[in-house]
């Protein structure tokens, strides 16, 4: 009788490991059933409708993540795309941007392991914006908003992407018109918060890659231009409990070249258009008059349309322009008028019986009326000691433009220290801004 051959060890290991590995394999599978090949098709391609209908199977979206335990943590993140309409009158400002949220739901888990261990499932479900009415999503609400919508051109403007892990990301782009707190100050605040639930059930934060994010394209408006983008959490506490709340501060700086076109180059040429009255003859009053008025009503009008883009605020200013005659204080005499130079004037003769007979007199020889100690400082008309209004005239043409000189090289000189001193305290780009 023959006796079996043994076989070599090389072998019998081979075959051992071999067993070993197949082992662990199905033990491993049997361990993780959400990473099996249920959801596998034959020709290898994943069903995801199998995932979703699995996942919804027993979904109650009533309910938060993890009720009755800790709460939700809600990151929130921004992409500005838009910012306009900005009302100093209304106090509102209208702005376009994206609106992220991020969650965890382990109930939408549909893997226990990592996709990208087992490549057959993707690692994100990116799912339609009507998968959002079966699942749970947080109630958040903007709180000094003032009329908001939803685009939906060509369709809702809306995306739902899952991961396997149930991590939940919702982006939605709105535009929303939100009021300004802060009257007659360049800057906007734009709040979220969550409605029905309290701190203990859900927590805001922000995301953590550019949680407010600002091309530079959109920092830059007509008027205005953002200068600082902060950011912070916090807390409201109101009669119904306590509530988180994130708010985004937006810090505007005006931009010089809107105001210079539009209300400084026009106020400085009506100023200067008033000293050409300096020029017209002391006999043209009908000149002068027209030019005067003309002017007043000019300012007048810009002054009004400059108030009217303004916050009423309750402070005050007065801005008013004194035009002076030349007359007597203290009594009822009209001013003199220069444009003639000689008047008839009744003089009495020696007899006081006789009849009065004009006699023409320049009116450089008439001495103050005094009675008493009161008299009419105006009235003093001597050639010797009085100033014409030709030399009013005269020196009117240098004073009035070296006077607005000076005073605009003050003003500017104050303004531009001012800008300097804003620009320097929020100086270097926004961290959260986008170049």
């Amino acid at each position: 009788m023959r006796v079996p051959r043994t076989p070599p060890l090389p072998v019998l290991l081979v075959v051992a490991m071999t067993l070993c590995g197949l082992r662990s394999v199905s033990s491993q599978q049997s361990a993780d059933p959400a990473c099996n090949s249920k959801y596998i098709q034959a020709d290898g391609s994943v069903n995801v409708t199998d995932i979703l209908e699995n996942i919804l199977k027993q979904y109650d979206k009533r309910l938060r993540p993890n009720y009755g335990g800790e709460g939700v943590q809600v990151n929130v993140s921004m992409h500005v795309l838009y910012i306009g309409s900005m009302s100093e009158v209304g106090m509102d400002f209208t702005s376009d941007f994206y609106f992220r949220q991020f969650w965890f739901d382990t109930r939408l888990s549909y893997a226990s392991c990592r996709p990208e261990d087992h490549s057959k499932l993707p690692e994100f479900l990116t799912v339609g914006a009507n998968m959002l009415q079966h699942i749970w999503v947080p109630d958040t609400f903007f709180v000094n908003e003032k009329k908001a919508s939803f685009h939906d051109a060509t369709t809702k403007n809306t995306f739902l992407r899952i991961r396997w892990d149930g991590q939940v990301k919702v982006s939605l782009r709105c535009t929303v018109s939100k009021g300004k707190p802060h009257a007659g100050k360049p800057s906007a605040t734009a709040a979220t918060v969550v409605y029905g639930y309290s701190a203990k059930d859900i927590s805001y934060g922000w995301g953590e890659d550019k949680p407010v994010a600002i091309p530079k394209e959109v920092k830059h408006l007509p008027q205005f231009e953002i200068i600082k983008v902060e950011k912070t959490s916090v807390y409201a506490n109101t009669s119904t409990g306590t509530y988180s709340r994130l708010k985004v501060f937006l810090t505007f700086t005006r931009r010089i070249e809107y105001y210079l076109l539009q209300i400084y180059l026009p106020a400085n040429l009506i100023v200067v258009i008033s000293w050409v009255s300096f020029w017209l003859d002391r006999g043209s009053a009908p000149a002068r008059v027209a030019l005067g008025v003309t002017t007043v009503l000019t300012m007048t009008t810009l002054i009004s349309n400059t108030n009217s883009q303004l916050p009423k605020e309750g402070k005050f200013s007065v801005q008013s322009k004194v035009v002076h005659q030349p007359g007597c204080p203290g009594h009822g005499h009209p001013p003199v008028n220069n444009s003639v130079n000689q008047r008839h004037v009744a003089v009495p003769n020696a007899n006081a019986h006789q009849d009065l007979h004009p006699v023409d007199i320049e009116l450089g020889d008439i001495t103050p009326y005094q009675h008493g100690r009161d008299y009419c400082c105006c009235g003093r008309l001597s050639r010797s000691r009085s100033v014409t209004a030709s030399d009013i005239d005269k020196y009117s043409r240098f004073l009035f433009p070296l006077i607005y000189t000076i005073f605009n090289a003050l003003f500017w000189t104050v303004q531009l220290q001012k800008a300097a001193a804003v620009l320097e305290k929020h100086d270097g780009p926004s961290e959260d801004t986008e170049s």
